[in-house]
């Protein structure tokens, strides 16, 4: 059985596992949102130069 003070402890770690759970995910998240952006980027510079290509 868990005294008072264990479940409080036990309460703890899990809760700091969620939050390093969480952080992970938005990291992971954050870094997916970066490198779509950095790829629609690209692919617009790619499109503007054939555009201003056929002008020429």
């Amino acid at each position: 059985m868990i005294g008072f003070g264990g479940g409080f402890f036990v309460a703890d770690k899990i809760g700091d596992a969620n939050l390093k759970q969480c952080e992970l995910d938005t990291s992971k998240m954050l870094e997916a949102h970066e490198k779509e952006t950095a790829d629609r980027m690209r692919s617009a510079q790619t499109a503007t130069s054939r555009a201003l290509s056929h002008l020429a």
